[in-house]
């Protein structure tokens, strides 16, 4: 028993990573197309605006490092 519940807690452990991956890998293209736009004049806003778009962007590389750091080592020590 205590088999398939470690079987089932590492099938979990994937999905967040993945789901965790996609999310992050999305905002940090949409927030990339967006700065992309304001810095080629496409969008009007303040620089408020490309400043939120660069943290998310930030955020989002930082998230996928981290989760790649997470998974190699996962995969290195089971």
């Amino acid at each position: 028993m205590g088999e398939e519940a470690e079987i089932k807690g590492e099938k979990l452990a994937k999905r967040v990573v993945g789901l965790l991956v996609l999310i992050a890998g999305l905002a940090g293209f949409y927030s990339g197309f967006e700065v992309a736009r304001y810095i080629l004049g496409l969008r009007e806003g303040s620089s408020d605006f490309f400043v939120f778009n660069m943290e998310v962007m930030s955020a989002a590389a930082f998230t996928l490092l981290l989760s790649y750091i997470v998974y190699k080592n996962y995969i290195r020590f089971k």
